[in-house]
């Protein structure tokens, strides 16, 4: 299993610092929507407000993966709305008590 810490969605979900940084911004300021979730699929949709419009984020955790999709026009595969997106999810599922299934 994926031990699911901040550390994990800096280092290894987000493209870079700068953009962890960006995506802990809209994190902490609520600049999304938690549009859909399913905490037995542990998979979250958000509605992002972005620069351009709004985005679809997609967050999804496997026992040994976590799957991320984005339609924000950033060309990577870690923008700032899926590290929001990751952060906020992460902590539903501790609240949720789903904690030892994502940090054993």
């Amino acid at each position: 299993m994926i031990a699911l810490s901040r550390e994990y969605i800096r280092t290894r979900i987000a493209d870079s610092q700068a953009v962890y940084e960006r995506g802990k911004k809209i994190y902490r300021f609520g600049s999304y929507l938690l549009s859909h979730r399913d905490l037995k699929k542990k998979e979250f949709i958000y509605r992002m407000d972005g620069n351009y419009g709004n985005y679809t984020t997609r967050v999804a955790f496997s026992d040994d993966m976590v799957h991320t999709a984005c339609n924000c026009p950033y060309p990577g595969d870690g923008c700032k709305h899926i590290v929001a997106a990751a952060l906020n999810a992460r902590d539903i599922l501790i609240d949720q008590g789903r904690q030892e299934d994502l940090f054993s």
